[in-house]
């Protein structure tokens, strides 16, 4: 089996960003258990920290490559006709780099970054 497939190379970016994203959810909800932020700015500098800082833009790309992964899975396998095809994965890919987007902007208006 080579990883140079598309099949492959694939599965494990679905697999990797669905474990890092539990992995930060779970880890989130613990950190907000363990030390709940009374207000937006004890949140605020919670989310400052380098550490999570980072980690919430690591949870960003994991979730924008998990998206793609899946809406592509899905339109490959079910939509035939290849112009239908072609046009909704454009849709889906503007739809990513555009929550990208917006993801960054959030965190850099909220001085994360």
């Amino acid at each position: 089996m080579s990883f140079r497939g598309g099949g492959i190379r694939t599965w494990v970016v679905q697999r990797v960003s669905a474990l890092y994203m539990l992995f930060y959810l779970i880890s989130a909800l613990a950190l907000f258990i363990l030390e709940t932020p009374r207000d937006y700015y004890t949140l605020h500098a919670l989310l400052g920290q380098p550490l999570a800082n980072t980690a919430t833009l690591v949870f960003g790309i994991a979730l924008i490559s998990h998206m793609w992964v899946g809406m592509r899975d899905v339109l490959m396998d079910y939509v035939r006709d290849d112009g239908i095809r072609f046009m909704l994965l454009a849709i889906t890919a503007v739809s990513c780099v555009g929550v990208g987007v917006w993801f960054v902007r959030i965190l850099f208006r909220a001085g994360l970054t």
